[in-house]
């Protein structure tokens, strides 16, 4: 008894670690629809200091790092994403933020970017657009390439097959948040869903109802990460 016990509070606790790493990705909805966000920092709102466009990874904000960038001696701007319709490829994604990015340009004063992870691509993608568009700067990647990227996701996924990458993605989620065994008994009833949205639906159902902030374990963030991890670098008009 002693051991069941010990092991139902372990399980508890990694649904509520599982629970809790989750929450940190899903974005503001005050400020989700905002394309570009100034972070606070200790600096003056006018000071002459260099902007810094960040392009994060594939959560598509900056809110697990704010903690860092808030000491930075620069202005920084978190590109963010699209978290309620989310773009296609990252073209859409570029498209759709290089308007926020140019008009807090100048010609004369060359463009800072910090693309990370799959934020690499995207750095990529805007850099190639601002540089037709007469504008020059610098662009960091870390942890990320448009190769690096793709490769990454099948690593992590294993097959591009729709169905199968569903299924991967599905189980790499709720597996932080729904005991393995309870997943393990649905993998059928879960793989016959006729979309990925459907898929969801049946995992959040399986979530135990103690599960700490569950109603914040929205059907959009895991809709959102499916689609973004779709997003093919692969054709980006800039060449490694």
């Amino acid at each position: 008894m002693e051991e069941e016990r010990l092991n139902r509070c372990e399980e508890s606790k990694k649904i509520e670690q599982g629970t809790n790493l989750l929450i940190q990705f899903i974005p503001d909805t005050k400020t989700s629809h905002i394309p570009v966000v100034q972070l606070t920092n200790q600096l003056e709102a006018n000071e002459k200091v260099p902007i810094v466009f960040v392009l994060p990874g594939v959560e598509g904000n900056l809110k697990p790092f704010e903690v860092l960038t808030s000491s930075m001696k620069t202005h920084v701007v978190d590109v963010q994403y699209n978290y309620q319709h989310p773009e296609n490829n990252i073209q859409e994604i570029a498209q759709n933020t290089i308007s926020h990015i140019e008009c807090r340009l100048t010609r004369t004063v060359p463009f800072f970017f910090i693309g990370y992870s799959f934020g690499s691509a995207v750095a990529l993608e805007l850099v190639t657009l601002l540089e037709n568009r007469g504008h020059l700067g610098t662009v960091i990647l870390l942890d990320g390439s448009p190769t690096y990227s793709r490769c990454g996701v099948k690593k992590l996924f294993g097959s591009e097959e729709d169905a199968n990458f569903q299924m991967a993605i599905l189980n790499k989620i709720f597996s932080l948040v729904i005991p393995f065994d309870v997943l393990s008994e649905h993998q059928e009833a879960l793989l016959n869903g006729k979309d990925f949205e459907e898929r969801v639906d049946i995992a959040r159902a399986l979530m135990p109802p103690e599960t700490i902030n569950k109603q914040k374990l929205e059907k959009q963030a895991p809709v959102t990460l499916y689609t973004r991890l779709r997003a093919s670098p692969d054709d980006l008009h800039i060449q490694e």
